[in-house]
């Protein structure tokens, strides 16, 4: 039997369309779909539209995570010494969280493009500014 590779789609009424991949981590595609989502500026609880989502999802693909939608951490280690830590909540754009963070902390344009790279080993910094 050939292994079907096609990405697998979902239409999420007035949030929008959800693909993911085939071989991708369905927990992880629906947090940063949602994320992106909210940070685009649609209005949605999300819990309830997570726990919606992944229940559609699941039924179709196999997911062996749950949903997390705490915001996203990076200890980010100052030039005093001090670690201090960088949040990314869900919907919030990481180049605005790390703005913020950095004009607390007074910190460089280069420094601040480390901890942005860095930031985006941890999670998918790609297609906010789409749409």
């Amino acid at each position: 039997r050939q292994v079907d590779t096609r990405p697998f789609n979902l239409t999420v009424t007035d949030v929008g369309n959800l693909t993911i991949p085939y071989g991708a981590d369905p927990t992880s595609e629906v947090r940063n779909f949602l994320a992106r989502r909210i940070a685009s500026g649609v209005s949605l609880e999300p819990s309830l539209a997570g726990e919606a989502i992944m229940g559609a999802v699941c039924a179709s693909l196999k997911c062996t995570a749950p949903l997390d939608l705490s915001p996203v951490s990076q200890p980010v280690k100052l030039a005093t010494g001090q670690v201090r830590t960088l949040y990314v909540p869900l919907g919030t754009k990481p180049r605005d969280a790390l703005f913020a963070f950095g004009n607390v902390h007074r910190l460089s344009m280069a420094i601040l493009q480390e901890i942005f790279n860095s930031l985006c080993t941890t999670m998918d910094c790609s297609g906010y500014d789409e749409e």
